[in-house]
């Protein structure tokens, strides 16, 4: 199957079986369009298994997604929530676990969950637009393929990490954030309260920056 969805939500839904999307090219696992009127989204509380991804196409194979980014006219839309209570494995080249897009959307992978990517060039959290990533659980790798990244934030999305992220796979990193992210990250570390038991790795990576 090609462009296809395992679950399409506008309010609450929740995964506690298999999906498995490595028969085909371009397929989301759990699409969440917004949240119920109790605030709650989609959550994956079993295992999910990404496919393939067709890179000059724009088709990419996605864990769990949320939000809508027109490239044309600059408009989002569709942005909600996405949890992960499970087991998302990346296993082809180029594809994300977990996509969030826009101010309005956001991605978490809780404590106990796990993000396995195994693909190369393959990415744990991908958090754009402005979006909002938390991490309490843990984002790994595994094998040996090269330019695996655990988190990345770009145009003004950003990273709360509270769990692992152990990306050792040859040219892999653990969050990668382009200029704008670094930014928007700045600002929110101004903004958000941390007790000493709370960490953002990402402040190692400001630093360079600045």
């Amino acid at each position: 199957m090609e462009k296809s969805y395992g679950i399409y939500a506008a309010g609450e839904a929740v995964n506690y079986g298999t999906i498995d999307l490595t028969g085909g090219t371009g397929n989301v696992g759990i699409y969440s369009t917004g949240t119920s009127a109790s605030g709650a989204g989609a959550t994956n509380r079993g295992v999910i298994n990404v496919g393939s991804t067709n890179v000059a196409s724009k088709e990419y194979g996605i864990g769990m997604a949320t939000g809508y980014y027109n490239e044309t006219t600059g408009a989002i839309s569709n942005e909600g929530l996405i949890e992960n209570r499970g087991t998302i494995n990346v296993l082809h080249e180029n594809s994300i676990g977990m996509y969030a897009v826009g101010s309005g959307s956001k991605a978490i992978n809780h404590a106990g969950a796990t993000i396995d990517i195994s693909g190369k060039n393959a990415t744990g959290m991908y958090i754009d637009q402005g979006a909002e990533g938390i991490n309490y659980g843990t984002i790994k790798s595994t094998g040996s393929a090269k330019g695996i990244k655990g988190v990345a934030t770009v145009n003004g999305g950003y990273i709360k990490n509270y769990g692992t992220i152990s990306i050792t796979s040859p040219d892999g990193i653990g969050i990668y954030q382009d200029a704008a992210s670094a930014l928007s990250q700045k600002e929110c570390s101004r903004k958000c309260k941390r007790n000493k038991k709370q960490m953002y790795i990402l402040q190692l990576l400001l630093t360079r920056n600045t």
